[in-house]
């Protein structure tokens, strides 16, 4: 009897030191996944900041084009508007974009001449412009409606 109760024991105690090597090797085991989840994280967090810089300077760049393409945009509405007032003070200049826009309206040559004051060589020639201009328009919107 005393041999089956130190044979329990000897097992026993073979029981507890194969669990506590085990214990062991799992704990060890843990503790590096656990590095390695730090590592990831770190990691993550680095590559989460560069792209944080990145797009603020993305951004910044989108800012200065905006801004950049405003003042462009101011300034050509002055250079528009100043040669609209130009157009507008040269009494010949509009009364050729008179006889041009009467030419396009389909008014008698004569009548433009009498109306604008001008020689029939200029009227004639604004009416050659405005024929290949509609030419033009027609010939483009033959290729649009094929396309």
């Amino acid at each position: 009897m005393i041999e089956n109760i130190l044979n329990s024991i000897q097992s026993s105690d073979i029981l507890i030191g194969v669990s506590f090597i085990l214990i062991m090797l799992l704990t060890a085991q843990c503790a590096q996944l656990i590095k390695r989840v730090d590592s990831l994280t770190a990691k993550l967090d680095l590559s989460h900041k560069k792209q944080i810089k990145a797009l603020k300077v993305v951004n910044q760049g989108a800012i200065g084009v905006g801004k950049r393409l405003l003042k462009i945009d101011k300034k050509l509405n002055v250079v528009l508007l100043q040669q609209s007032q130009l157009e507008m003070k040269d009494p010949e200049n509009l009364n050729y974009q008179h006889a041009l826009s009467m030419m396009q309206t389909g008014l008698d040559p004569q009548n433009v001449m009498k109306t604008c004051g001008l020689a029939q060589g200029e009227v004639e020639l604004i009416q050659s412009l405005t024929s290949k201009r509609k030419q033009k328009d027609i010939e483009e919107k033959l290729n649009k409606a094929i396309n």
